[in-house]
């Protein structure tokens, strides 16, 4: 019986870090995104939805979601997948890993302007 007790209490802290680490990074990631690479190159995360500007024109709207440490996006219009490795996540900075390509990307956080 103790045995069984102990497996289920493993059981529960290994989902639930799962889960409260998915959560902790989706409320991270939320926000506007200008790449290091290409300062015309930004992404916006809202609560369920990337948004892809480039040259403040948008290029793509999906719908996305964080599981363990992969970002899914699913294109709105094809139902096509992309993952990619969620590398970090900080107040400054965002690092994705677009699989299968292995392409790093590193944004900066836009603050948001300042009205007077």
């Amino acid at each position: 019986m103790k045995t069984f007790a102990l497996m289920h209490f493993i059981c529960i802290c290994i989902l639930s870090y799962g889960q409260n680490s998915d959560s902790l990074n989706k409320a991270k990631i939320i926000g506007r995104w200008v790449s290091e690479e290409d300062k015309r190159s930004e992404v916006t995360f809202t609560k369920l939805r990337k948004f892809d500007y480039y040259d403040k024109k948008l290029e793509s709207s999906e719908r996305y979601r964080i599981q363990n440490d992969s970002l899914i996006t699913i294109d709105k219009l094809t139902g096509d997948h992309f993952i990619y490795s969620l590398e970090g996540v900080s107040e400054k900075y965002l690092s994705l890993m677009y699989l299968p390509s292995g392409h790093l990307l590193l944004f900066r956080r836009e603050k948001a302007k300042q009205t007077n």
